[in-house]
């Protein structure tokens, strides 16, 4: 991952915001790509005057959001076909899975723009359960919006000592997407129980 790190790292430093843009929509479609750190290093790069902050917000932003539209966009026209196909529909546990990301979805999709690799996820079970698309570019704009403030302010205010402050950013995305997945599961366990009560007592 240091690898990878330094080659963005690198490409940034030469090709600036088109770098940034490319990096941005590549990891919200599917690629693993440490964009956490990638912004804390802009955020310090923008500390030092290599890059403007209202830029840099404003090319991550754009590109993510775009990027997760497309993920919605695929899922949305394809997924009740995979769906289909792969019989999902007919598993209890996607049922309760797709009737949580109903009830919750502001939630959901807000949080998981914080939570690494779940966005991209969402982002597809959004589009498969027929989220509505205003909801789904509200929340997704609002939370990615955020993020990317917070990323660049904490870059900025780490400056130089931004890689030592990345470990920490990387332990709490864990934390939370270990929470959100738990949670998920959780609601998910007590609808399906609920249920079965219920069939029993009828």
């Amino acid at each position: 991952m240091e690898s990878v790190l330094s080659f963005l790292l690198s490409s940034l430093l030469l090709y600036k915001y088109a770098a940034l843009f490319i990096i941005s929509f590549t990891s919200a479609i599917i690629l693993p790509l440490p964009v956490s750190e990638v912004m804390l290093a802009i955020g310090a790069f923008v500390g030092q005057g290599y890059f403007n902050f209202w830029e840099s917000l404003a090319v991550a932003q754009v590109a993510n959001v775009l990027g997760d539209i497309i993920d919605y966009a695929i899922t949305r026209k394809y997924g009740g076909g995979i769906i289909h196909k792969l019989k999902l529909d007919r598993s209890r546990f996607f049922t309760k899975v797709e009737q949580e990301i109903r009830i919750h979805a502001r939630s959901t999709i807000f949080i998981t723009r914080f939570a690494g690799g779940l966005g991209p996820l969402v982002n597809f079970l959004s589009g498969a359960v027929g989220i509505p698309f205003k909801k789904f570019l509200i929340y997704d704009f609002a939370g990615n919006f955020i993020y990317y403030i917070a990323i660049l302010l904490a870059g900025i205010w780490a400056g130089s000592y931004w890689e030592n402050f990345s470990e920490l950013a990387s332990i709490l995305v864990g934390i939370l997407v270990v929470v959100v997945v738990m949670k998920a599961l959780w609601h998910v366990y007590r609808r399906l129980r609920r249920n079965h009560f219920d069939s029993e007592e009828k």
